[in-house]
């Protein structure tokens, strides 16, 4: 079943969200929930077939996708109202949807979940700066986190072309003061606590260099670090994983063929549903359900590889993800 449902924000927008679940569901707070959002370039998200959303609908989840500003499904103002010095409320527009999915009663904070890929990490990204409680996870696939150090590089393919997009930091002050300001990566908070977060990238990503998911984390981590332990944050904090899956084949898109998203697609699956603590089926449910090629190859691997996650010290090798086959 899918649905169109406009939410009203506090300053009058509305803002439209479309919730796909199974016909029967009745959601509630319990409910787990994967919210996707890009939110950039004038681009509609749109609500098309993707095999890999099966797994999650026949386990009682509902996909919301967040139609914020800075996309085009409302027209060309709707893309203007996030762009330049006004980025930032693509992010703004999804803490909103969520917390008006919450209050609805769809869902709950350690049940909710989301995935942005590109660009619209800069939605996702913003977002988990100025309300990281909002999820239990997030999944950030080739994200564009670091703005200022992207359109401070004319070498890189998409530069100069986008300054239309995002404005040119090494020509105008204000500009620079802005990207700042909604940058993921320069706004990360000292001592907050983050949800769990895998990021995903390519070694040969020419759009968006892997460095960026690189330099993320460390920071992520370094800023994090003392939380588990009391140290620093007035308490002692739940620490999640904080993990990157770096490709070594494959580009900005997907990696070519079927097989290959899908069991890139499985292991982001199963990291979502083990954060938000739901039951991974066996392999013989899966077979019986139809989607064991998405996700049963991955689940004991998964399983393992979230439980025996330890906090690395600063400067220490990132914990990899498991094997593409087993």
């Amino acid at each position: 079943m899918c649905t169109f449902e406009p939410h009203c924000r506090s300053d009058g927008e509305r803002l439209p969200l479309t919730l796909v679940r199974d016909a029967q569901l009745q959601p509630t707070a319990e409910t787990p929930l994967l919210c996707l959002v890009y939110g950039a370039y004038g681009a509609n998200l749109e609500a098309d077939w993707r095999a890999e959303h099966l797994p999650l609908l026949e386990r009682g989840w509902m996909v919301i996708l967040a139609h914020v500003r800075g996309g085009g499904e409302l027209g060309p103002q709707w893309h203007s109202a996030a762009t330049m010095h006004a980025k930032g409320t693509s992010a703004s527009d999804l803490a909103d949807c969520l917390r008006w999915l919450h209050a609805c009663g769809l869902s709950s904070p350690r049940r909710s979940t989301a995935m942005a890929s590109s660009a619209g990490a800069i939605a996702l990204g913003g977002m988990l700066n100025m309300a990281p409680g909002l999820l239990s996870a997030a999944v950030l696939r080739a994200p564009f986190l670091d703005p200022v150090t992207a359109m401070l590089s004319p070498s890189l393919p998409l530069t100069t072309e986008e300054y239309g997009e995002w404005g040119d930091p090494a020509t105008c002050d204000v500009t620079r003061r802005a990207m700042v300001g909604y940058s993921p990566y320069d706004g990360l908070v000292k001592h907050q606590a983050y949800p769990a977060l895998l990021l995903v990238a390519a070694e040969k990503d020419s759009r968006v260099p892997f460095t960026q998911a690189i330099r993320y984390l460390a920071r992520l981590r370094l800023y994090t670090a003392g939380l588990a332990d009391g140290r620093v944050g007035g308490g002692v904090h739940e620490v999640m994983p904080h993990l990157v899956h770096l490709r070594d084949s494959g580009g900005h898109a997907d990696e070519g063929g079927r097989y290959r998203r899908l069991e890139l697609a499985s292991m982001e699956l199963a990291f979502l549903l083990h954060a938000t603590g739901c039951t991974t089926p066996s392999s013989d449910e899966s077979s019986k359900a139809g989607h064991g090629a998405t996700s049963a190859w991955h689940a004991a691997g998964v399983t393992s590889w979230f439980n025996s996650w330890r906090k690395p010290e600063v400067g220490a090798s990132q914990t990899s993800p498991p094997p593409a086959s087993q």
